[in-house]
Protein backbone atom coordinates (compact mmCIF):
# COMPACT_ATOMS: atom_id res chain seq x y z
CA UNK A 1 0.00 0.00 0.00
CA UNK A 2 2.84 2.39 0.89
CA UNK A 3 4.64 1.66 -2.39
CA UNK A 4 1.43 2.27 -4.29
CA UNK A 5 0.89 5.57 -2.51
CA UNK A 6 4.44 6.70 -3.24
CA UNK A 7 3.99 5.81 -6.89
CA UNK A 8 0.90 7.98 -7.16
CA UNK A 9 2.74 10.85 -5.55
CA UNK A 10 5.64 10.45 -7.96
CA UNK A 11 3.30 10.41 -10.90
CA UNK A 12 1.69 13.59 -9.76
CA UNK A 13 5.01 15.34 -9.54
CA UNK A 14 5.97 14.24 -13.02
CA UNK A 15 2.73 15.62 -14.37
CA UNK A 16 3.58 19.00 -12.89
CA UNK A 17 6.89 18.96 -14.69
CA UNK A 18 5.31 18.16 -18.03
CA UNK A 19 3.18 21.22 -17.61
CA UNK A 20 6.48 23.04 -17.91
CA UNK A 21 7.09 21.60 -21.37
CA UNK A 22 3.69 22.94 -22.46
CA UNK A 23 4.41 26.49 -21.33
CA UNK A 24 4.31 25.60 -17.69
CA UNK A 25 3.15 28.41 -15.42
CA UNK A 26 3.33 29.00 -11.70
CA UNK A 27 0.15 27.68 -10.13
CA UNK A 28 -1.73 24.55 -9.10
CA UNK A 29 -2.30 21.51 -11.33
CA UNK A 30 -5.13 19.40 -10.01
CA UNK A 31 -5.90 15.70 -10.27
CA UNK A 32 -8.14 13.33 -8.37
CA UNK A 33 -7.16 13.73 -4.70
CA UNK A 34 -3.85 15.36 -5.56
CA UNK A 35 -2.60 18.87 -6.36
CA UNK A 36 0.76 19.77 -7.88
CA UNK A 37 1.90 23.28 -7.05
CA UNK A 38 4.53 24.89 -9.29
CA UNK A 39 6.48 27.50 -7.32
CA UNK A 40 9.47 28.24 -9.54
CA UNK A 41 10.24 27.87 -13.25
CA UNK A 42 13.72 28.21 -14.72
CA UNK A 43 16.65 25.97 -15.47
CA UNK A 44 15.29 23.94 -12.57
CA UNK A 45 11.57 23.57 -11.89
CA UNK A 46 10.59 23.50 -8.20
CA UNK A 47 7.33 22.85 -6.47
CA UNK A 48 5.36 20.55 -4.20
CA UNK A 49 2.84 17.76 -4.41
CA UNK A 50 -0.11 18.10 -2.04
CA UNK A 51 -2.22 15.16 -0.99
CA UNK A 52 -4.56 15.89 1.88
CA UNK A 53 -2.45 17.79 4.39
CA UNK A 54 0.86 16.21 3.30
CA UNK A 55 3.40 18.08 1.18
CA UNK A 56 6.13 16.46 -0.96
CA UNK A 57 8.75 18.80 -2.51
CA UNK A 58 10.17 18.13 -5.96
CA UNK A 59 12.68 19.37 -8.51
CA UNK A 60 12.59 18.73 -12.26
CA UNK A 61 14.23 19.75 -15.54
CA UNK A 62 13.07 19.87 -19.14
CA UNK A 63 14.97 17.71 -21.61
CA UNK A 64 15.87 18.65 -25.18
CA UNK A 65 12.94 16.60 -26.50
CA UNK A 66 10.50 18.54 -24.30
CA UNK A 67 10.02 15.76 -21.76
CA UNK A 68 10.09 16.82 -18.10
CA UNK A 69 12.05 14.57 -15.76
CA UNK A 70 12.35 15.00 -12.03
CA UNK A 71 12.30 13.54 -8.53
CA UNK A 72 10.09 14.15 -5.51
CA UNK A 73 10.76 13.36 -1.86
CA UNK A 74 8.73 11.20 0.50
CA UNK A 75 10.60 11.27 3.78
CA UNK A 76 14.19 10.27 2.99
CA UNK A 77 13.23 8.50 -0.25
CA UNK A 78 13.19 10.07 -3.72
CA UNK A 79 11.09 8.86 -6.65
CA UNK A 80 11.64 9.53 -10.34
CA UNK A 81 8.85 10.75 -12.58
CA UNK A 82 8.24 12.10 -16.07
CA UNK A 83 5.65 14.57 -17.30
CA UNK A 84 4.42 14.80 -20.87
CA UNK A 85 1.84 17.04 -22.58
CA UNK A 86 -1.41 15.27 -23.30
CA UNK A 87 -4.55 15.97 -25.27
CA UNK A 88 -6.77 19.05 -24.79
CA UNK A 89 -4.38 20.73 -22.40
CA UNK A 90 -4.10 17.78 -20.05
CA UNK A 91 -0.79 16.40 -18.82
CA UNK A 92 0.18 12.78 -18.26
CA UNK A 93 2.41 11.88 -15.39
CA UNK A 94 4.11 8.47 -15.31
CA UNK A 95 6.11 6.75 -12.59
CA UNK A 96 6.56 3.12 -11.65
CA UNK A 97 4.35 2.06 -14.55
CA UNK A 98 1.42 4.12 -13.29
CA UNK A 99 -0.18 7.11 -15.02
CA UNK A 100 -2.16 10.04 -13.71
CA UNK A 101 -3.88 12.91 -15.50
CA UNK A 102 -3.70 16.50 -14.24
CA UNK A 103 -5.54 19.62 -15.32
CA UNK A 104 -3.43 22.81 -15.58
CA UNK A 105 -4.50 26.03 -13.88
CA UNK A 106 -6.94 28.17 -15.81
CA UNK A 107 -5.36 31.22 -17.49
CA UNK A 108 -5.51 34.36 -15.35
CA UNK A 109 -8.58 36.42 -16.18
CA UNK A 110 -7.22 39.90 -16.71
CA UNK A 111 -10.57 41.64 -16.39
CA UNK A 112 -13.15 40.38 -13.87
CA UNK A 113 -16.57 39.59 -15.32
CA UNK A 114 -19.13 42.42 -15.27
CA UNK A 115 -21.06 42.91 -12.06
CA UNK A 116 -24.82 42.98 -11.84
CA UNK A 117 -24.80 46.68 -12.82
CA UNK A 118 -22.70 45.87 -15.90
CA UNK A 119 -19.02 46.49 -16.47
CA UNK A 120 -17.84 47.11 -12.90
CA UNK A 121 -14.62 45.42 -11.80
CA UNK A 122 -14.65 43.30 -8.67
CA UNK A 123 -12.23 45.14 -6.36
CA UNK A 124 -11.77 42.15 -4.06
CA UNK A 125 -10.79 39.90 -6.95
CA UNK A 126 -8.37 42.52 -8.29
CA UNK A 127 -6.81 42.97 -4.84
CA UNK A 128 -5.98 39.27 -4.80
CA UNK A 129 -4.06 39.67 -8.05
CA UNK A 130 -2.20 42.90 -7.25
CA UNK A 131 -0.01 43.18 -4.16
CA UNK A 132 1.32 46.63 -3.16
CA UNK A 133 4.44 46.82 -0.96
CA UNK A 134 4.87 50.05 1.02
CA UNK A 135 8.27 51.26 2.31
CA UNK A 136 8.28 51.03 6.12
CA UNK A 137 10.90 51.66 8.79
CA UNK A 138 12.05 49.43 11.65
CA UNK A 139 12.77 51.79 14.54
CA UNK A 140 14.70 51.26 17.76
CA UNK A 141 12.99 53.11 20.60
CA UNK A 142 15.99 52.87 22.95
CA UNK A 143 18.33 54.86 20.69
CA UNK A 144 15.57 56.70 18.74
CA UNK A 145 17.23 55.60 15.48
CA UNK A 146 15.84 53.99 12.35
CA UNK A 147 17.39 50.53 12.07
CA UNK A 148 16.33 49.57 8.55
CA UNK A 149 13.91 50.23 5.74
CA UNK A 150 11.76 47.43 4.40
CA UNK A 151 8.92 46.83 1.94
CA UNK A 152 5.74 45.54 3.63
CA UNK A 153 2.51 44.52 1.84
CA UNK A 154 -0.38 46.89 2.46
CA UNK A 155 -2.62 45.75 5.31
CA UNK A 156 0.16 43.82 7.08
CA UNK A 157 1.25 44.52 10.66
CA UNK A 158 4.77 45.08 12.01
CA UNK A 159 6.18 44.67 15.53
CA UNK A 160 9.50 46.56 15.51
CA UNK A 161 11.18 44.21 18.02
CA UNK A 162 14.78 45.42 18.64
CA UNK A 163 16.37 43.43 21.50
CA UNK A 164 19.21 44.89 23.61
CA UNK A 165 21.48 42.51 25.59
CA UNK A 166 24.60 44.44 26.53
CA UNK A 167 26.32 41.42 28.08
CA UNK A 168 26.26 39.55 24.74
CA UNK A 169 28.68 39.91 21.83
CA UNK A 170 25.61 40.58 19.66
CA UNK A 171 24.52 43.29 22.09
CA UNK A 172 21.60 44.39 19.90
CA UNK A 173 19.69 42.11 17.57
CA UNK A 174 16.38 42.09 15.73
CA UNK A 175 13.33 40.14 16.85
CA UNK A 176 11.00 41.99 14.49
CA UNK A 177 7.77 40.32 13.34
CA UNK A 178 5.81 41.18 10.18
CA UNK A 179 2.51 39.41 9.56
CA UNK A 180 -0.69 39.42 7.56
CA UNK A 181 -3.65 39.35 9.99
CA UNK A 182 -5.92 38.00 7.26
CA UNK A 183 -3.90 34.94 6.17
CA UNK A 184 -1.63 34.43 9.18
CA UNK A 185 1.51 34.52 7.00
CA UNK A 186 4.36 35.66 9.27
CA UNK A 187 8.04 36.60 8.99
CA UNK A 188 10.19 36.61 12.15
CA UNK A 189 13.75 37.69 12.80
CA UNK A 190 15.26 35.47 15.51
CA UNK A 191 17.89 36.79 17.98
CA UNK A 192 21.42 35.70 17.09
CA UNK A 193 23.72 34.30 19.80
CA UNK A 194 27.43 33.71 19.18
CA UNK A 195 29.24 30.66 20.56
CA UNK A 196 32.84 29.72 21.33
CA UNK A 197 33.35 25.99 20.97
CA UNK A 198 36.24 24.95 23.22
CA UNK A 199 35.59 21.61 24.99
CA UNK A 200 38.21 22.24 27.70
CA UNK A 201 36.91 25.68 28.65
CA UNK A 202 33.32 24.41 28.55
CA UNK A 203 34.09 21.43 30.82
CA UNK A 204 35.95 23.67 33.29
CA UNK A 205 33.07 26.18 33.44
CA UNK A 206 30.56 23.40 34.09
CA UNK A 207 32.79 21.76 36.71
CA UNK A 208 33.34 25.06 38.53
CA UNK A 209 29.62 25.88 38.27
CA UNK A 210 30.47 29.09 36.44
CA UNK A 211 28.41 30.80 33.79
CA UNK A 212 29.01 29.88 30.18
CA UNK A 213 29.19 33.49 28.97
CA UNK A 214 32.74 34.68 28.23
CA UNK A 215 34.07 38.16 28.93
CA UNK A 216 33.64 38.95 25.23
CA UNK A 217 29.96 37.96 25.34
CA UNK A 218 30.22 34.62 23.54
CA UNK A 219 28.64 31.52 25.02
CA UNK A 220 30.82 28.47 25.60
CA UNK A 221 29.82 25.15 24.05
CA UNK A 222 31.52 21.78 23.60
CA UNK A 223 30.73 20.97 19.96
CA UNK A 224 30.34 22.43 16.50
CA UNK A 225 26.81 21.64 15.35
CA UNK A 226 25.85 20.96 11.76
CA UNK A 227 23.62 23.85 10.59
CA UNK A 228 20.26 22.11 11.10
CA UNK A 229 21.40 20.82 14.50
CA UNK A 230 22.40 24.37 15.44
CA UNK A 231 18.78 25.41 14.91
CA UNK A 232 17.49 22.38 16.83
CA UNK A 233 19.89 22.72 19.78
CA UNK A 234 20.64 26.45 20.07
CA UNK A 235 17.62 28.22 18.56
CA UNK A 236 14.40 26.26 19.12
CA UNK A 237 14.78 25.81 22.91
CA UNK A 238 15.48 29.53 23.40
CA UNK A 239 13.36 31.43 20.90
CA UNK A 240 10.64 29.18 19.47
CA UNK A 241 9.29 27.43 22.55
CA UNK A 242 5.77 27.30 21.16
CA UNK A 243 3.26 25.15 23.13
CA UNK A 244 2.61 21.89 21.32
CA UNK A 245 5.40 22.43 18.76
CA UNK A 246 6.81 19.37 17.02
CA UNK A 247 9.70 19.09 14.57
CA UNK A 248 8.42 17.95 11.17
CA UNK A 249 11.75 17.86 9.35
CA UNK A 250 15.28 19.23 9.46
CA UNK A 251 17.70 19.62 6.57
CA UNK A 252 21.19 20.91 6.00
CA UNK A 253 21.31 22.98 2.81
CA UNK A 254 24.73 22.39 1.20
CA UNK A 255 23.79 24.13 -2.07
CA UNK A 256 22.97 27.32 -0.15
CA UNK A 257 26.20 27.04 1.89
CA UNK A 258 28.20 26.66 -1.34
CA UNK A 259 26.53 29.72 -2.85
CA UNK A 260 27.16 31.82 0.29
CA UNK A 261 30.79 30.69 0.26
CA UNK A 262 31.21 31.90 -3.33
CA UNK A 263 29.57 35.23 -2.51
CA UNK A 264 31.90 35.67 0.51
CA UNK A 265 35.15 34.96 -1.35
CA UNK A 266 36.62 38.42 -0.63
CA UNK A 267 35.89 38.17 3.10
CA UNK A 268 37.39 34.66 3.26
CA UNK A 269 40.55 35.85 1.51
CA UNK A 270 40.92 38.79 3.90
CA UNK A 271 40.48 36.56 6.95
CA UNK A 272 43.06 34.13 5.58
CA UNK A 273 45.57 36.99 5.33
CA UNK A 274 44.99 37.55 9.05
CA UNK A 275 45.56 33.91 9.96
CA UNK A 276 41.90 32.88 10.18
CA UNK A 277 39.81 30.37 8.24
CA UNK A 278 36.07 30.51 7.67
CA UNK A 279 33.42 28.00 6.62
CA UNK A 280 29.70 28.57 6.00
CA UNK A 281 26.76 26.30 6.65
CA UNK A 282 23.02 26.59 6.04
CA UNK A 283 20.08 24.66 7.46
CA UNK A 284 16.30 24.65 7.73
CA UNK A 285 13.98 23.14 10.34
CA UNK A 286 10.21 22.90 9.98
CA UNK A 287 8.00 22.81 13.07
CA UNK A 288 4.24 22.59 13.41
CA UNK A 289 2.03 23.70 16.27
CA UNK A 290 -1.60 24.60 17.00
CA UNK A 291 -2.69 27.95 15.60
CA UNK A 292 -4.19 30.67 17.80
CA UNK A 293 -7.41 30.57 15.78
CA UNK A 294 -7.52 26.81 15.34
CA UNK A 295 -5.88 24.67 12.71
CA UNK A 296 -2.16 23.94 12.48
CA UNK A 297 0.73 26.28 11.72
CA UNK A 298 3.84 25.28 9.78
CA UNK A 299 7.00 27.31 10.38
CA UNK A 300 10.31 27.01 8.52
CA UNK A 301 13.31 28.29 10.50
CA UNK A 302 16.33 29.19 8.39
CA UNK A 303 19.89 29.59 9.66
CA UNK A 304 23.09 30.60 7.85
CA UNK A 305 26.08 30.15 10.14
CA UNK A 306 29.72 31.22 9.86
CA UNK A 307 32.39 29.04 11.53
CA UNK A 308 35.81 30.65 12.05
CA UNK A 309 39.02 29.37 13.62
CA UNK A 310 42.78 29.87 13.81
CA UNK A 311 44.57 26.97 12.09
CA UNK A 312 47.82 27.84 13.85
CA UNK A 313 46.18 28.08 17.28
CA UNK A 314 44.44 24.74 16.87
CA UNK A 315 47.64 23.16 15.56
CA UNK A 316 49.42 24.36 18.69
CA UNK A 317 46.75 22.69 20.87
CA UNK A 318 47.28 19.45 18.97
CA UNK A 319 51.07 19.69 19.26
CA UNK A 320 50.96 19.83 23.07
CA UNK A 321 48.54 16.90 23.24
CA UNK A 322 45.53 19.04 24.23
CA UNK A 323 42.99 18.78 21.36
CA UNK A 324 40.26 19.86 23.79
CA UNK A 325 41.83 23.33 23.70
CA UNK A 326 40.99 23.76 20.02
CA UNK A 327 38.66 26.72 19.60
CA UNK A 328 36.00 27.58 17.00
CA UNK A 329 33.74 30.64 16.79
CA UNK A 330 30.14 29.95 15.72
CA UNK A 331 28.36 33.06 14.45
CA UNK A 332 24.88 32.95 12.90
CA UNK A 333 24.76 35.46 10.05
CA UNK A 334 21.01 35.13 9.47
CA UNK A 335 18.30 33.57 11.62
CA UNK A 336 14.68 34.01 10.55
CA UNK A 337 11.50 32.05 9.98
CA UNK A 338 8.48 31.94 7.68
CA UNK A 339 5.15 30.69 9.08
CA UNK A 340 1.73 30.04 7.58
CA UNK A 341 -1.28 27.75 8.11
CA UNK A 342 -0.52 24.15 7.21
CA UNK A 343 -0.66 23.63 3.45
CA UNK A 344 -0.01 27.32 2.68
CA UNK A 345 3.67 27.75 3.57
CA UNK A 346 4.99 26.91 0.09
CA UNK A 347 2.68 29.54 -1.40
CA UNK A 348 3.55 32.09 1.30
CA UNK A 349 7.32 31.65 1.12
CA UNK A 350 8.01 33.72 -2.05
CA UNK A 351 6.06 36.67 -0.62
CA UNK A 352 7.74 36.41 2.79
CA UNK A 353 11.16 36.09 1.14
CA UNK A 354 10.41 39.23 -0.88
CA UNK A 355 9.74 41.15 2.36
CA UNK A 356 12.81 39.71 4.09
CA UNK A 357 15.12 40.44 1.15
CA UNK A 358 13.95 44.05 0.87
CA UNK A 359 15.41 45.03 4.26
CA UNK A 360 18.22 47.59 4.04
CA UNK A 361 20.15 48.62 7.17
CA UNK A 362 20.31 52.42 7.44
CA UNK A 363 23.81 53.98 7.35
CA UNK A 364 23.09 55.87 10.59
CA UNK A 365 22.27 52.62 12.43
CA UNK A 366 25.31 50.87 10.94
CA UNK A 367 27.65 53.63 12.14
CA UNK A 368 25.92 53.75 15.54
CA UNK A 369 26.37 50.00 15.93
CA UNK A 370 30.09 50.13 15.02
CA UNK A 371 30.79 53.08 17.30
CA UNK A 372 28.90 51.60 20.20
CA UNK A 373 30.66 48.24 19.83
CA UNK A 374 34.00 50.01 20.07
CA UNK A 375 32.93 51.97 23.12
CA UNK A 376 31.62 48.85 24.87
CA UNK A 377 35.18 47.68 24.94
CA UNK A 378 36.24 50.86 26.73
CA UNK A 379 33.50 51.77 29.18
CA UNK A 380 30.58 50.47 31.20
CA UNK A 381 27.65 49.43 29.01
CA UNK A 382 25.10 51.46 31.00
CA UNK A 383 26.87 54.82 30.46
CA UNK A 384 24.33 56.87 28.53
CA UNK A 385 27.02 59.22 27.24
CA UNK A 386 28.18 56.41 24.98
CA UNK A 387 24.88 56.50 23.11
CA UNK A 388 25.18 60.20 22.39
CA UNK A 389 28.81 59.74 21.37
CA UNK A 390 28.03 56.76 19.16
CA UNK A 391 25.47 58.79 17.22
CA UNK A 392 28.15 61.13 15.84
CA UNK A 393 28.16 61.88 12.14
CA UNK A 394 28.92 58.90 9.92
CA UNK A 395 32.49 58.84 8.64
CA UNK A 396 33.23 58.27 4.95
CA UNK A 397 34.95 54.96 5.74
CA UNK A 398 31.88 53.81 7.66
CA UNK A 399 29.66 54.78 4.72
CA UNK A 400 31.83 52.76 2.34
CA UNK A 401 31.85 49.82 4.74
CA UNK A 402 28.06 50.06 5.06
CA UNK A 403 27.65 49.97 1.27
CA UNK A 404 29.81 46.87 0.99
CA UNK A 405 27.87 45.19 3.82
CA UNK A 406 24.52 45.95 2.15
CA UNK A 407 25.74 44.58 -1.19
CA UNK A 408 26.87 41.32 0.44
CA UNK A 409 23.64 40.95 2.44
CA UNK A 410 21.66 41.36 -0.78
CA UNK A 411 23.80 38.77 -2.61
CA UNK A 412 23.27 36.31 0.24
CA UNK A 413 19.53 37.01 0.34
CA UNK A 414 19.18 36.62 -3.42
CA UNK A 415 21.08 33.34 -3.31
CA UNK A 416 18.75 31.90 -0.67
CA UNK A 417 15.66 33.23 -2.45
CA UNK A 418 16.60 31.78 -5.82
CA UNK A 419 17.58 28.39 -4.39
CA UNK A 420 14.84 27.85 -1.81
CA UNK A 421 12.09 30.41 -1.84
CA UNK A 422 10.70 30.73 -5.35
CA UNK A 423 11.91 34.30 -5.91
CA UNK A 424 13.81 36.11 -8.68
CA UNK A 425 16.03 39.20 -8.75
CA UNK A 426 15.13 42.46 -10.51
CA UNK A 427 16.89 45.80 -11.02
CA UNK A 428 15.61 48.68 -8.89
CA UNK A 429 14.74 51.43 -11.43
CA UNK A 430 15.36 54.08 -8.75
CA UNK A 431 18.87 52.74 -8.09
CA UNK A 432 19.98 50.72 -11.15
CA UNK A 433 23.55 50.30 -9.93
CA UNK A 434 22.47 49.29 -6.43
CA UNK A 435 21.53 45.89 -4.99
CA UNK A 436 18.84 43.99 -6.94
CA UNK A 437 15.41 43.41 -5.45
CA UNK A 438 13.71 40.09 -4.81
CA UNK A 439 10.14 39.33 -5.92
CA UNK A 440 8.05 36.14 -6.17
CA UNK A 441 8.83 34.16 -9.32
CA UNK A 442 6.04 34.32 -11.89
CA UNK A 443 4.96 37.84 -10.87
CA UNK A 444 5.61 41.07 -12.79
CA UNK A 445 7.23 43.70 -10.50
CA UNK A 446 6.75 47.48 -10.68
CA UNK A 447 8.05 50.47 -8.71
CA UNK A 448 6.86 54.07 -8.38
CA UNK A 449 8.68 57.27 -7.35
CA UNK A 450 7.33 56.96 -3.79
CA UNK A 451 9.37 53.77 -3.29
CA UNK A 452 6.34 51.46 -3.35
CA UNK A 453 6.70 48.12 -5.11
CA UNK A 454 3.83 46.19 -6.67
CA UNK A 455 3.57 42.69 -8.13
CA UNK A 456 0.96 41.64 -10.68
CA UNK A 457 0.34 38.22 -12.28
CA UNK A 458 0.87 39.55 -15.80
CA UNK A 459 2.62 42.45 -17.56
CA UNK A 460 -0.81 43.23 -19.05
CA UNK A 461 -2.14 44.16 -15.60
CA UNK A 462 -0.86 47.48 -14.28
CA UNK A 463 -0.87 48.28 -10.54
CA UNK A 464 -2.99 51.38 -11.11
CA UNK A 465 -5.72 49.23 -12.69
CA UNK A 466 -6.82 48.16 -9.24
CA UNK A 467 -10.49 49.02 -9.08
CA UNK A 468 -11.61 52.09 -7.24
CA UNK A 469 -14.80 52.39 -5.29
CA UNK A 470 -16.10 50.42 -2.34
CA UNK A 471 -14.30 47.21 -1.60
CA UNK A 472 -16.44 44.45 -0.08
CA UNK A 473 -13.32 42.84 1.38
CA UNK A 474 -12.27 44.89 4.46
CA UNK A 475 -8.89 43.13 4.61
CA UNK A 476 -7.93 43.83 0.98
CA UNK A 477 -5.48 46.62 0.16
CA UNK A 478 -7.05 50.03 -0.54
CA UNK A 479 -7.44 51.17 -4.16
CA UNK A 480 -4.29 52.57 -5.71
CA UNK A 481 -4.62 55.44 -8.16
CA UNK A 482 -0.90 56.20 -8.70
CA UNK A 483 -0.15 55.57 -12.39
CA UNK A 484 3.59 56.36 -12.30
CA UNK A 485 4.63 52.72 -12.12
CA UNK A 486 7.84 51.62 -13.86
CA UNK A 487 8.30 47.94 -14.79
CA UNK A 488 11.41 46.38 -13.29
CA UNK A 489 13.93 44.53 -15.48
CA UNK A 490 15.21 41.09 -14.45
CA UNK A 491 18.84 40.69 -13.42
CA UNK A 492 20.60 38.79 -16.19
CA UNK A 493 22.64 35.81 -14.97
CA UNK A 494 26.39 36.22 -15.22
Amino acid sequence: MLRRRKTVFAALLWLAAIASAAELTVGEYRGTGVTVRIDQIGQEIRGSILRGDRVFPFTATQQANGLIEGKFLVGQDSFAFTLQPGQEGQFTFETGGKRLSLTPPAPAQLVPPPGPQGGAHDPAATAERIRIYDPRTIRDEKSSLDVATILVPQGWQMDHGVLWRIERSNFVTLETTISDPRTGWTLRWIPRDQFNCCPAWYANAVQQNQGLLTVGGMELCDRVWPPADFILQAVLPRYRRVPGAQVVRSDDLPEVAARITRESADEIALMRQNGQEARYGAGRVRIEYPGARGGTIHEDIYGIVQLTWSPQGNANAQSIGQPALESYMISPMYLYSFAAPKGELERATPVLQTVFSSMTITPSWYAFHLNLAQMFRQAAAHDLRMIAEARKQITESQRKSWGEMIQQMQRHSNAVGELLSGTSSYINPQNPSGPPMTVPTGQTPWMNPQGQMATTPSPNIKPHEQAAGQNPNPNAPPPNTNQNWTPMDPVQPK
